[in-house]
């Protein structure tokens, strides 16, 4: 496999020559098709560093380099990267539509989705962006608005009729989501051992938190009836079991917190995998 990777790089450099003189892109969109992103990236900015004037022909082709750029960088998951080279794909290019969407899912993956509706805005609204930005007011919990946006959009169209129906239910799941409060389990806890962790959904961990709680407070209270309070052994006792009550109550705050966020970030991640599916079915 090496052996092939770097027959791949020299003969990257051998036709560097020859894309120059003839402007062909064959073999960036070849490395990029094949799955070689690294090399891709390697070779376009190999040919990007040698467009010195700038004419329809060469704009054009710079275009599309920047286009197999970020979908190379996309592709290995440098998000980064590729938003940065989608959006210097010009207006006038072939890819200039899906790049535009792809650099707006690479923000909404990050979490910016303020960055991505702004992109999104700019553009003349159609089904398929319509479609993105609604997935992105699901990704703010804003249902309202999600609901709006796809009154405008045509739920006929072939590549978006699974997905949207998959964002109503993903819609549904969000708006009947009870949110936990942390502060609560804590109290819980403080009352009961345990008690906010299954509450958090940590039944496990709650069961044994009051396992361990209480056994040192019957321990605690064993050696304080047979020895008193001033003996080393009470003291101990009642020390571990300070330590594992207080722990009880600050876990189960932090239990309800990760909880919480566990359930956002599953929700989020169907989000994308929703709206990232048509936008793919849709360029291909």
């Amino acid at each position: 496999m090496n052996k092939i990777l770097c027959v791949i790089i020299f003969l990257s450099i051998g036709l560097k020559s020859y894309s120059q003189k003839n402007n062909d892109i064959s073999f960036v969109k070849f490395l990029c098709d094949k799955g070689y992103y690294k090399e891709c990236i390697l070779e376009v900015n190999l040919q990007k560093t040698n467009i010195e004037f700038f004419t329809d022909e060469t704009i054009s082709r710079l275009d599309s380099l920047n286009y197999y750029l970020a979908w190379s960088y996309y592709s290995i998951k440098q998000l980064r990267n590729s938003i940065s080279a989608f959006k210097k794909v010009s207006r006038n290019s072939v890819f200039y539509n899906k790049s535009v969407q792809f650099a707006a899912y690479n923000h909404s993956h990050l979490g910016e989705y303020f960055l991505s509706n702004m992109i999104l805005e700019k553009e003349k609204p159609t089904n398929i962006i319509n479609f993105q930005k609604a997935g992105n007011n699901l990704l703010k919990r804003d249902i309202n608005q999600f609901n709006y946006i796809l009154k405008s959009i045509d739920t006929s169209k072939y590549y978006l009729q699974k997905e949207i129906s998959n964002l109503k239910e993903i819609s549904l799941v969000i708006k009947n989501h009870k949110e936990k409060s942390p502060i609560l389990a804590a109290g819980m806890s403080s009352l009961i051992p345990g008690l906010g962790k299954i509450y958090a959904g940590k039944i496990g961990q709650g069961i044994s938190s009051f396992i361990t709680c209480s056994m040192f407070a019957l321990i605690g209270v064993e050696q304080y009836n047979k020895r008193g309070l001033s003996d080393y052994r009470t003291i101990i006792a009642s020390s571990l079991f300070t330590i594992f009550y207080i722990g009880n109550i600050w876990g189960s705050y932090f239990s309800v917190l990760i909880a919480e966020k566990e359930y956002n970030n599953t929700i989020n991640k169907n989000i994308l995998f929703n709206i990232h599916i048509p936008l793919r079915n849709f360029y291909n």
